[in-house]
């Protein structure tokens, strides 16, 4: 576990996960779960940033990792628990950052812990009306994707 101060950037080499719920995701033709666009769109009350989990702020394996952010993220939850449709996707920090070359200010991912998660973070400087950066990370950027029922 590498340990960063509050509002440190994370490594380009490292991942963040999202929490994906049930109504942002599709079955595709083969059977596999899909990120829709909309998944990535920023309420009010995230005052202009994407909440994440820094995957590697955990030790352990893939598995191991998924499994403490969804321990961690379902402790904020109703009932102590995460939709089991819904999904955690992950992304490459430095591939996040592409989807928006041109950004001004550019994206940036922070480490910002919170007392339920102690790996959250958030992507900062996220535009909510660019239909391009949106459907980017749905489809080219967090394709790693297993619902929460696998994990």
């Amino acid at each position: 576990m590498m340990l960063l101060k509050k509002g440190a950037l994370l490594p380009d080499e490292d991942h963040v996960v999202r929490f994906i719920s049930p109504n942002r995701l599709i079955k595709n033709e083969h059977g596999k779960i899909e990120i829709l666009p909309q998944a990535f769109i920023l309420r009010e009350k995230d005052k202009g940033r994407l909440s994440v989990s820094w995957l590697e702020y955990f030790d352990g394996d893939q598995s191991s990792k998924l499994s403490a952010i969804k321990n961690a993220l379902a402790k904020g939850w109703r009932h102590g628990k995460l939709p089991s449709k819904g999904a955690l996707g992950t992304g490459n920090v430095a591939e996040i950052k592409t989807v928006a070359p041109k950004a001004k200010p550019p994206l940036r991912i922070v480490y910002a812990p919170s007392t339920n998660n102690p790996a959250h973070s958030s992507i900062v400087n996220m535009p909510n009306d660019d239909k391009t950066i949106l459907e980017s990370l749905a489809t080219d950027v967090f394709v790693e994707r297993v619902q929460v029922k696998d994990i």
